[in-house]
């Protein structure tokens, strides 16, 4: 037999100072009884929110809740699990929001954002355990996440592992403008094979981590890749910080050469003798961070770079028709063309710039935005995603 919810209600206790006359009231909030009713409590928010407005106030926490709960039923679940972090950090033992927080980081299919979702269920079933009861329902067998995690890999997979997790984790190791941050960008660049850029993510962080051993190995075969001895320097440190490195370099730069050869023979168009990955222009948009470069052709040196990568800044592009420029905060809207694959920025940032257009691109492992400036230059943007 289910109990019944009993509404929230604020109780005032009266006591006494020391040696006052006056009675000073206690004020006690949100009062929870183990009743796993979801639909209810829902209901009871809706309700209160079309009449006095007791529970859903601006910027109250049920109203922060009714927020959430919004965008969950339209399957937003980047959008869900802001709205019920807000809602955690004004009503922190709301089991509710705990709950439909976790499942929402679970439905986003992150397996890091997976894994902190198991914190916020085992508090969600420590405030109400029959809550435990409708997760089958909430989440099927077939999105379960598997139990993997960040163990079992070497000492260079479990660093990229860990600044993976904080990343989706919003950790301090990767916050705005730190080491880890600039790593994990090159990271994403050096995974693609575009070794220009992951240098330049690798060297600023180096300036404030000079003695990372990861940042300098990887730095150093990006360099090294290119045709540039250099980088020997950068490869000769890391092994000296970690010397179990040197057992991988030689199979690490051999691949990273042959990468960066397929690259630049993309660029100059030549053959490579490989299938051609065909690029789609439009279609559903890829949302998560874009990284611009522009490419600049040099010439051929001693160095063997020819080409010069500068970084022009990066952004999150979200679902909801917004985006956020990553280097100062600053954020605006978008509409989309899937027909066309064209994008135009209604404000913000990249609103203020001469773009004469802008093309969302999916390939077969990454997807693209090429942003064409006014004046005869392209930014290309590329996302890793799928």
């Amino acid at each position: 037999m289910k109990i019944s919810l009993i509404p929230f209600f604020t109780a005032s206790l009266f006591i006494l100072s020391a040696g006052s006359t006056i009675a000073r009231p206690i004020i006690i909030h949100s009062i929870y009884i183990d009743d796993d009713d979801l639909d209810r409590y829902v209901q009871r928010l809706r309700t209160d929110q079309l009449g006095d407005r007791k529970e859903t106030a601006f910027m109250s926490a049920g109203a922060e809740f009714l927020s959430g709960y919004n965008y969950y039923e339209k399957q937003s679940y980047d959008m869900a699990s802001m709205y019920f972090e807000n809602t955690i950090n004004k009503d922190p033992n709301n089991p509710y929001a705990y709950y439909l927080l976790g499942i929402s980081l679970i439905k986003q299919n992150d397996k890091y954002k997976t894994q902190k979702a198991q914190e916020y269920l085992a508090k969600a079933y420590q405030l109400n355990a029959s809550l435990k009861q409708r997760y089958q329902a909430d989440v099927p067998v077939s999105e379960k996440p598997s139990s993997s995690s960040v163990t079992g890999y070497n000492d260079l997979n479990s660093y990229i592992e860990h600044l993976k997790y904080s990343k989706a984790n919003n950790q301090e190791d990767t916050r705005f403008m730190t080491p880890g941050n600039y790593i994990l960008s090159g990271i994403e660049y050096f995974e693609e094979g575009t070794y220009g850029s992951a240098q330049t993510r690798f060297e600023t962080a180096i300036k404030a981590d000079p003695n990372n051993a990861y940042c300098n190995y990887l730095l150093g075969i990006s360099v090294l890749a290119q045709g540039n001895k250099a980088g020997q320097a950068y490869l000769d440190k890391s092994i000296q910080l970690a010397p179990a490195l040197k057992s991988r370099y030689a199979n690490d730069l051999a691949t990273a050469k042959a990468s960066h050869q397929k690259y630049t023979n993309k660029i100059e168009g030549k053959s490579t003798n490989q299938p051609v990955v065909v690029e789609k222009k439009g279609g559903a948009l890829t949302f998560g961070n874009y990284t611009c470069h522009q490419t600049i052709y040099n010439g051929a040196s001693s160095a063997g770079q020819s080409f010069t990568h500068q970084y022009k800044g990066y952004f999150e592009l979200k679902s909801n028709g917004t985006y956020k420029w990553l280097d100062n905060g600053q954020t605006g809207k978008y509409q989309y063309n899937s027909a066309t694959g064209k994008i135009t920025w209604l404000s913000g940032k990249l609103a203020t710039m001469k773009i004469a257009s802008s093309l969302f691109m999916r390939g077969e492992k990454t997807a693209q935005i090429t942003l064409t400036i006014k004046g005869s230059y392209i930014w290309e943007c590329g996302c890793d995603k799928k």
